[in-house]
């Protein structure tokens, strides 16, 4: 293993705050629920990826795969850059002067290859346009974690081009160092005359364009001059990534913003992008900068068609190829003017039934940035009632709409939110609200659903359909912890996954009657499936416990796992009502511990006929009584639980209460709506329920008590026992080091005889050099380490705190 000895010089630099090899950003401390990998977006309202460029974030485990996710930054490979940690993945030239420098696939797969043929002046009440600067040979330079820059990249202006790569987008910047010469210098009027940015594309899919209309008046008088009053704006929508209205700004103040329209042009058989912006509003920001020396180069007027057809195409030039990509020596220089534009995959389209559109901004169950627009349905009394060319969650038009039938009804529950507070109902008992929705863009979306009345019994149950494809029944809980914003699946909301939409299909939810013969509904937000991964916080320690059958029954994951070998220890004392016990349960790597089982009044097996060795068998109380489950000898941590159990009917469920010390958890229970519970493809609050966040002291019980279902019967099919790596405090095998830091130098933290071990000849055992170096902290090693631990987990993983909702 590493001695901390040699590692220390390191770990001071960065106690000093002295820059080390590589640095680490420390997490946010978002809740349970509230924060998933789609949030993480480039952008803020009123910012830049310039000023607000994404930083890499540690690499995790996928816990359904058990292998490390990418690094979130972008990677200098042979003689060009490479980002790929998102679901579309991008690749770039060594000199932007290439063909087709910057080359992107996107998450369905379609490609986007494109590359800059120059700036220009262009006057569209004259139909004449200025070709001011093409490109030049400039060489890419990297600058971590995830921006590309290419500096001094035309000839004809002093301009920079900078990629800025995310998750979820990937931003094109032109970044003006000088000031431009006058549109007055080229016989053309600087109060109608555009500066443009023109892009082609090499045989791109063919995007659907929503037209749209920006007001410029407010920003005219502001300025005091007479320009344009509107400008015209196109939103590129492909199948899983769109490009939105874009901004021009002073790079470190973007304060006073100038729009910069766009128009996706098919000429003469190849497509282009024209970025333009007013020069009149974006020339107080120009003239601030240093003045350009270089003297005027002549240039001839032409169309905005003959300028991008006749416009310089970079050549092949192996030479150019050849040169390596550099690190940048430094972060961006002001002063620089920024044009910009964003691509951005995953759009993201809230509606919030029964208020306005101001009630709610920003985040629910999913969500982009604090900022986030909710359309409000708010149509008291009156069906049906629609709303036509629906926002996407940063307002650019969707061209989406909805209607809504017998939804007429407005009321609360009382839960202090702007969505899902509020809701609709139908005024006409019994009966069902009908939701549709089209023009939705095609492609493949999950949608989250969300409805809860003032009583736990009064919940949300929806049903969707997309074209002739039922996706199935799904219903919010009918226990308590519905009325908190601590959003859970099955709580307050459900999902509908994987839904797939095609040109001119409608999407239809159909909100069903609660107990009370009501039905409700409070909000809605749809997303690309591409956008959500799994984000399962990275697991330290598992133990699988398998009720109803032997070991041999279950290898592998369920809903979380380390590996496809996990060990399950079997519980099956079928015809005992007694207390019954295991012990020295096993680790999922099969190691053994200290930690015990106990069951009580559990004397009847079943089975519900699905195909899994731990979900399909059950153990279950004959009588009408409780199964009480009791896990002991836990090391002190913090600690997720997933419980399983299902019947082989709808209505027959498991209902779970944890307590743990004087904490009790708020009883949670699998799905009674619809057949989604007859599957393996996991979903929480379908086969299975979570109690996250547990603070479990040492050796103190966890207790389970499974409730009867609608039949009488309690049941209870598996356990999983998860120790997340930021439990940092366990020592699970009591060897004196915490299982983090055995983990991190890839000690077993299951096996105590490792502590007493020497592997590096030094001297010092494990023991002695953890207990040498108590300074060392989790985001301290990460800084300076890439040792392999055990297998399910990586050294970067140990400080990610984002969950999947």
């Amino acid at each position: 293993m590493i001695s901390k000895l040699k590692l220390l010089p390191c770990a001071t630099l960065l106690l000093l705050g002295l820059p080390a090899y590589a640095a680490v950003t420390p997490q946010s401390s978002a809740p349970i629920a509230s924060m998933t990998e789609f949030q993480r977006t480039n952008t803020l309202v009123g910012s830049s990826s310039l000023q607000q460029a994404a930083l890499a974030q540690p690499a995790v485990v996928d816990a359904s795969s058990g292998q490390p996710a990418k690094e979130r930054k972008i990677k200098i490979e042979g003689n060009g850059a490479a980002a790929d940690f998102g679901p579309h993945h991008v690749g770039f030239a060594s000199s932007l002067n290439t063909p087709w420098a910057v080359d992107m696939v996107m998450a369905d797969g379609q490609r986007l290859r494109s590359h800059i043929l120059g700036l220009a002046y262009y006057d569209p009440t004259t139909g004449q346009s200025v070709l001011l600067a093409n490109l030049k040979d400039c060489q890419g330079e990297l600058l971590p974690p995830n921006q590309i820059i290419y500096r001094n990249a035309f000839d004809g202006a002093s301009a920079d081009v900078v990629y800025t790569y995310t998750e979820t987008s990937m931003e094109q910047d032109i970044v003006i160092r000088k000031q431009l010469p006058a549109p007055s210098k080229y016989s053309l009027n600087a109060a109608t005359t555009r500066l443009a940015v023109l892009t082609e594309f090499l045989n791109p899919p063919v995007p659907r364009k929503l037209p749209s209309t920006v007001d410029l008046r407010a920003l005219n008088q502001a300025a005091n001059i007479q320009g344009e009053d509107t400008l015209g704006d196109e939103s590129i929508l492909f199948n899983t990534m769109r490009i939105g209205l874009g901004k021009a700004f002073t790079l470190g103040d973007s304060s006073a913003q100038i729009p910069v329209g766009k128009s996706w042009q098919k000429l003469e058989g190849r497509d282009f992008l024209v970025e333009s912006t007013p020069y009149a509003l974006l020339k107080p920001q120009l003239d601030n900068l240093p003045p350009e020396t270089a003297s005027l180069t002549p240039r001839q007027h032409k169309t905005l068609k003959q300028a991008l057809l006749q416009a310089s195409v970079p050549a092949k030039d192996s030479t150019r190829s050849a040169k390596p990509f550099l690190l940048a020596q430094g972060p961006l220089q002001k002063p620089g003017v920024v044009l910009d534009y964003l691509i951005v995959s995953a759009p993201l389209l809230n509606i919030n039934f029964g208020g306005a559109t101001t009630n709610k901004i920003g985040f629910a169950a999913v969500g982009q940035t604090t900022n986030d627009y909710w359309n409000g349905y708010n149509f008291p009394g009156i069906t049906p009632a629609a709303i036509t060319n629906l926002k996407w969650s940063d307002t650019n038009n969707s061209g989406a709409g909805v209607t809504v039938v017998n939804g007429a009804g407005q009321w609360g529950n009382g839960v202090a939110d702007g969505m899902y507070g509020p809701y609709i109902y139908s005024q006409a008992q019994p009966g069902s609200i009908t939701v549709t929705l089209t023009n939705v863009p095609s492609g493949t979306y999950d949608f989250y659903v969300y409805g809860h009345s003032p009583t736990d019994a009064d919940n949300g149950t929806f049903t969707l359909t997309s074209g002739t494809t039922n996706y199935g029944t799904n219903g919010t809980t009918i226990y308590a912890g519905w009325n908190s914003t601590n959003w859970e699946e099955g709580q307050q909301y459900v999902t509908f996954r994987s839904v797939s939409v095609v040109s001119t299909q409608s999407v239809v939810l159909t909100v069903l009657p609660d107990h009370a013969g009501y039905p409700i509904l409070c909000g809605l937000q749809m997303v690309l499936s591409s956008a959500i991964t799994n984000s399962t916080p990275p697991i330290a320690s598992l133990i699988d416990i398998n009720f109803g059958t032997n070991t041999a029954a279950k290898v592998g994951k369920a809903a979380v796992g380390l590996t496809t070998s996990d060990v399950w220890n079997g519980y099956n004392v079928p015809g005992s009502s007694a207390l019954n016990s295991v012990a020295n349960l096993k680790w999922s790597d099969g190691y053994t511990s200290a930690v015990g089982l106990t069951v009580t009044n559990a004397p009847g097996v079943s089975n519900n006929l699905v195909a899994d060795g731990m979900y399909g068998p059950y153990i279950y109380a004959k009588s009408a009584g409780n199964i009480l489950v009791t896990l002991t000898n836990l090391a002190n941590g913090t600690y997720d639980f997933y419980v399983y159990g299902h019947s082989g009917t709808n209505l027959d469920n498991g209902v779970y209460q944890l307590t743990c010390g004087t904490n009790s958890y708020v009883t949670k229970g699998t799905t009674i709506w619809g057949a989604g519970w007859k599957t393996t493809v996991w979903e929480e609050s379908q086969q299975y329920v979570v109690f996250r966040a547990v603070s479990v002291m040492t050796n103190q019980p966890v207790v389970f008590t499974v409730q009867p279902d609608a039949s009488g019967y309690a049941l209870i099919s598996g356990l999983q026992v998860v120790l997340p790596m930021s439990s940092t405090i366990t020592d699970s095998d009591g060897d004196g080091i915490p299982d983090w830091w055995e983990i991190q130098y890839g000690l077993n933290p299951h096996d105590p005889s490792d502590a007493s071990a020497d592997p590096d000849g030094d001297g010092w055992t494990n023991l002695q050099e953890y207990q040498t170096a108590p300074i060392l902290t989790i985001p301290m090693i990460l800084a300076f380490t890439s040792s392999s631990p055990i297998p399910g987990t990586t050294p970067s993983c140990l400080n990610q705190q984002f969950l999947t909702p």
